[in-house]
């Protein structure tokens, strides 16, 4: 009886053990994302190291947006998100449409302490570059992320 308990609770820590593992894996995979720009990447890594206008400013840049002051105030809505929500952690990939072979809707979940926000980002390439055209985010996913493409999302 000794024996089967040990071995149960062992079994038991070793499956808890796997999913941690798997679960921070598919994070870090999510993150490594080949489909996602190179320009929203980089405002991510700004917006953890250096805060949000960082990270705006790393979006917009080379874009129409670029000296757009409405655009740099995107900034303080992040702020306010935080205020609410906690500090950013990590982003994770919900779906990635190419609408031509040089525009694509990019849409992520981005992770903090007590919630997520949710993002889409419109990016053209121009050139050898992908650009942010534009990107929006909010608290509800359904603001965001159109009905069908909701549908469309398979079960993981």
């Amino acid at each position: 009886m000794v024996f089967k308990r040990s071995a149960s609770v062992l079994l038991l820590a070793i499956a808890s053990f796997m999913f941690m593992f798997s679960v921070s894996s598919s994070a870090r995979a999510e993150e490594g994302d080949d489909r996602v720009p190179g320009v929203i990447k980089a405002g991510l890594a700004e917006y953890k190291a250096n805060g949000a206008e960082a990270a705006v400013k790393a979006w917009i840049k080379g874009s129409v947006l670029e000296n757009n002051k409405e655009a740099l105030g995107q900034a303080n809505m992040f702020n306010m998100v935080e205020s609410i929500y906690g500090k950013y952690l990590s982003y994770q990939v919900i779906t990635v449409k190419d609408v031509s072979r040089s525009y694509k809707l990019v849409f992520l979940e981005m992770d903090y302490e007590r919630g997520p926000a949710f993002f889409k980002f419109m990016t053209y390439r121009a050139g050898d570059n992908w650009i942010v055209d534009s990107f929006t985010f909010n608290t509800e996913l359904n603001k965001i992320l159109p009905e069908c493409f909701i549908c469309e999302l398979p079960d993981k």
